[in-house]
């Protein structure tokens, strides 16, 4: 194997930041970054920070959430839904029932502790 340079850094960010670079890094390695916006990213960060929805009352609650932390217009659930959608079409977001919706354990597995540790090996494809 050839040499490789290795970067290494100590990078301390808020949660729900360390999720968003998470789930970046994985439209990228999945070629589909181009398909969202930085709002609808916004959108499924604020998805896995929230636990997912279950149900009627927690989807609508989970659009007002969106409203009150600036990352969609008041009244648009179905914007939402939109977002959901094309997350699910990707594979980002899994949909159990109507109602129920979750970031996929595929791109990020729900974790059970407050602290943990993203560990990447990146390399080129060449």
């Amino acid at each position: 194997m050839k040499d490789v340079s290795v970067i290494e850094d100590k990078i301390v960010v808020k949660v729900e930041d360390l999720i968003k670079i998470h789930l970046f890094i994985k439209l990228v390695e999945g070629s589909v970054l181009q398909e969202f916006s930085s709002r609808e990213l916004n959108i499924l960060t604020h998805l896995y920070t929230y636990g997912g929805v279950t149900d009627k009352e927690s989807i609508c609650a989970f659009a007002e959430d969106c409203f009150n932390n600036n990352l969609c217009e008041k009244n648009s659930l179905q914007s939402v839904r939109n977002v959901l959608g094309k997350a699910r079409e990707h594979g980002i977001v899994k949909r159990r029932k109507s109602n129920n919706w979750r970031i996929s354990d595929s791109f990020l597995p729900k974790l059970d502790t407050e602290h943990f540790v993203f560990k990447y090996f990146l390399t080129d494809v060449q």
